[in-house]
């Protein structure tokens, strides 16, 4: 039941002679499927402010990076038809995908890559959010909604905003 690839997990499935790679691979694949499910029946959707990417996506190459699971993210941006993006990435099902959530920069860096940029905005509701942007050379916008409204952070955020559309008007200010 354990959500998270540590020494505990490892040493539970080596006791019970499982491989312990193995089985959370199997678990986080069970743990996506469900996940579209769950969207597909229509039990989550989009923030009212969604809108905004496309006028994004009009003044720069945008770029969804998240630590929910790869088939998940992609899943999403296919059922939803946001076609703004320019890249897509989720984490990597398995104990790999897992060291490399954020607040480690290596998704992040791979949609520079993939952009081909050198900097940028990364939006995030949380504070691993601001932290992996830091640490990817990028600027970070740390989005309250309703589920992070009275979170205290740790790290400063180059911007707080309390909605997408917000930040486009700060792409429009900032060369």
């Amino acid at each position: 039941m354990r959500a998270t690839y540590d020494d505990e997990f490892r040493a539970a499935c080596e006791e019970l002679g499982v491989d312990p790679p193995e089985l959370f691979r199997a678990r986080e694949e069970r743990t996506a499927t469900r996940a579209v499910e769950r969207l597909s029946a229509g039990m989550r959707r989009l923030h009212r402010d969604v809108d905004a990417l496309d006028a994004l996506a009009d003044r720069a190459p945008l770029a969804l990076v998240s630590n929910n699971h790869h088939p998940t993210v992609e899943f999403v941006v296919d059922h939803f038809r946001l076609d703004a993006f320019a890249f897509v990435r989720g984490r990597d099902l398995g104990p790999d995908g897992f060291r490399r959530r954020k607040p480690d920069p290596h998704y992040l860096n791979e949609a520079l890559d993939a952009l081909d940029a050198t900097g940028g905005v990364y939006v995030g509701d949380r504070a691993t959010d601001v932290i992996a942007a830091e640490r990817a050379g990028l600027d970070s916008a740390f989005l309250r909604r309703d589920h992070n409204a009275s979170r205290d952070l740790d790290v400063e955020p180059t911007v707080e905003i309390g909605s997408l559309r917000e930040l486009v008007g700060l792409v429009e200010t900032t060369p």
